[in-house]
Order: C-alpha cells, then structure tokens, then sequence
C-alpha cells in the first residue's frame, strides 16, 4: 500500500500512477523548487527599528522566550490579541539574525502574513523580509520570510527559528502534513 511521504495519504481515490508508479494526487501542486540558502548579510547588531520601549512584563517574557530557544526547546506564548505578542519574539528574532541565520514566520491566513510581513518590514527595514503565500511565490528568500502554512513544504530543514502563530488554529490543527512540515 503507497503511503505518501509528504501528506501521509493513503487514501486510494488520490493516489494515481505514472508508469505503475504511485503518487499523491493531493500533493501533485506541492511540486518541490529547491531554495539553496539566503544571501550571506554583512550586518551585525540587527536590532528592530520601534519608537516604544516594552514593559517589564514583556522584556522578562521576551527573555525566557529567548532562554528557551538557545536550549533548542519549543516554547508557547498564550496571550490575548494586542498583548504585544509579536514584540516578544523580536529579541529571539535578532539573536538568530545576528549570526546570519534563517528566521520562518508561520501564519495561517494570508491576510495575516501580510500583515506581519509589512509590520516586520517596517521594524527591520535593514534587513530583507520577504512574504510567501499562494499568488505571492516569486521571491522566496529572505532573512526573515512570513509565509503561510501550507508554504512550508518549500523549505525542508530550511529556517533555523520557525515561528508559528495560532499554531492551535485551521490548518494547523489535525493536519498530519503540516505537523510534520513545521517539525
């Protein structure tokens, strides 16, 4: 029985054949263009351009988000809408792109990627922040690249960071592809 190795399918009704050899037809627009590496950057001390200073609050979540994520360990910010939770991942943001690594901003919805792509063009505007969702896939490098949940398949052990917001929403949740895209 042919398993895909992509989405998990096995279901017969989307496997088809080319040559007597299987397929997923679920995964046929998945077609992989390999993305080679990011343009090396000469900055150091990359730091977001903002005009506020964070609360006490949120400099200590900030950098227990930090702390978790040089330890290499997942780590989950609950908090409500316009509780500044963008802002709390900007130091964990610059400690990757201060050593010239990949940083994946994961959104569900393409309204939101677009969204926070222009919000973090702005904060970073020394940096090359790209968008990638369907209808937007010309240019699919960057520093710091937003896309949406189902772009990830483009970049296999890509990101060195992978932010992933309302990762408890559609279509995250249940959906065996994406898990095992964002891992």
């Amino acid at each position: 029985m042919f398993r895909c190795k992509k989405c998990n399918n096995s279901d017969s009704r989307y496997i088809g054949y080319i040559n007597n050899t299987p397929y997923c037809r679920k995964c046929i627009l998945l077609k992989d263009k390999p993305i080679t590496s990011l343009q090396d950057s000469k900055q150091k001390n990359i730091k977001a351009n903002i005009d506020y200073a964070l609360t006490e609050a949120q400099q200590k979540a900030s950098k227990e988000i930090l702390s978790f994520i040089k330890k290499n360990e997942s780590v989950a910010v609950d908090a409500v809408c316009g509780a500044g939770k963008t802002e709390l991942i900007y130091e964990s943001i610059e400690f990757f792109l201060n050593q010239n690594k990949k940083v994946g901003f994961v959104i569900p919805r393409k309204d939101v990627v677009i969204e926070i792509y222009s919000r973090l063009k702005k904060d970073y505007d020394m940096v090359n922040v790209t968008s990638v969702y369907g209808g937007n896939t010309d240019n699919l490098n960057g520093q710091i690249i937003v896309l949406t949940a189902y772009q990830l398949y483009r970049y296999d052990n890509f990101f060195d960071l992978i932010i992933l917001d309302e990762c408890d929403a559609f279509p995250f949740y249940n959906t065996f592809f994406l898990k095992r895209a964002s891992k």
